[in-house]
């Protein structure tokens, strides 16, 4: 997942230090750490659900990004970096301005 998150900062032509948030597919906390590791994003900068939810598929990154909107930890026009995989080895990213998110209460 890291070498695909890479390409996409590099294609949106922004760094990790850019990126308010990552927001990983949740298989296993495992490899969120170790993706947010190899990247270097510190640990309050990734979107985790999965220790309160399990797996739950392709609702993981939703689920994350609206806690992690809950809670704080992304803002109206932040940059967001989501990153996923699937069956047979599909991996997918994008960097993504939260400009659809409604303003804060």
């Amino acid at each position: 997942m890291a070498a695909v998150a890479n390409e996409a900062l590099d294609r949106a032509k922004v760094g990790i230090e850019d990126i308010a948030l990552l927001v990983p597919h949740e298989a296993n906390l495992e490899i969120i750490r170790d993706t947010g590791d190899v990247l270097g994003v510190a640990p309050g900068r990734v979107a985790i659900s999965i220790d309160r939810y399990g797996n739950t598929s392709t609702a993981s990154m939703p689920t994350a990004l609206r806690e992690a909107w809950d809670r704080g930890q992304v803002r109206r026009n932040d940059l967001v970096l989501f990153v996923t995989f699937g069956a047979g080895f599909n991996f997918g990213a994008a960097v993504l301005p939260m400009v659809g998110l409604p303003p804060p209460a």
